[in-house]
């Protein structure tokens, strides 16, 4: 298990939870003992569809409307669900590193064999590049180039900064970052952000992990990073 990623997603569980009144926190305790165990954590898990727009989500779009769209938004509920830290499909990370994937019928099994590390997860103690005014969260891994000077990638992370939560794509080389590159903004607070990859294209699915107060939306956007992807491979 990444040492580093269980730290990040204990951290971002950590600091969604809200304080609640002494009668509140003693009805909670039996929940959060029953999650403790990898077993339960799948008991009542479920996805439940959302018929929201973006900006009923609280997400604005940066630049181009043709670069990011909604493809598909839900609620994360179940008695463990506020444990959850990132979503990749149909897949959940939960605080301690631990994943499960859902299937039909809401039903969901545990995949003991991944990690936040081998989905290509970067937690908040990675190198990074700095936002002016933001405190970095996350980023996931999207694209890699080799060229003559060594390998390039490309990634996408998660900032809080001026009252919003930032979703930004950047490069780097050698340790050397690329500026931000704003793709959305939202007024609600973001766990993560995750992104899965289509088939012979320059495009793929951006999945955030939304806190909307007493619930999680976990929302999955169709994003074509065709032009940050061949300015990777432009890279010398």
């Amino acid at each position: 298990m990444n040492n580093r990623f269980t730290k990040i997603l204990s951290a971002v569980a950590a600091a969604s939870v809200l304080v609640a009144c002494p009668a509140a926190a003693q009805s909670a305790a039996p929940a959060q003992a029953a999650c403790a165990a990898t077993a339960s954590r799948a008991a009542g898990l479920k996805f439940v569809p959302l018929s929201e727009s973006l900006s009923e989500l609280s997400i604005s779009v940066a630049g181009s409307q043709d670069r990011l769209k909604l493809a598909h938004a839900a609620l994360l509920q179940g008695p463990c669900a506020s444990d959850a830290a990132a979503t990749r499909m149909s897949l959940v990370l939960f605080k301690d590193g631990t994943v499960f994937a859902a299937h039909a019928n809401d039903r969901f099994s545990h995949s003991p064999n991944l990690t936040g590390q081998k989905l290509g997860i970067h937690p908040a103690g990675d190198p990074h590049p700095a936002l002016p005014q933001g405190r970095f969260i996350m980023a996931s891994q999207v694209d890699k180039a080799r060229t003559a000077a060594g390998e390039h990638a490309l990634d996408v992370g998660v900032w809080q900064a001026n009252g919003a939560y930032v979703v930004a794509a950047y490069t780097q080389h050698a340790g050397v970052f690329s500026a931000p590159v704003e793709l959305l903004r939202s007024t609600q607070p973001i766990r993560s952000v995750t992104y899965f990859p289509s088939p012979d294209s320059n495009s793929g699915t951006l999945g955030l992990l939304a806190d909307r107060g007493d619930s999680l939306a976990s929302i999955n956007l169709d994003w074509n990073h065709e032009a940050l992807s061949r300015t990777l491979r432009a890279q010398k």
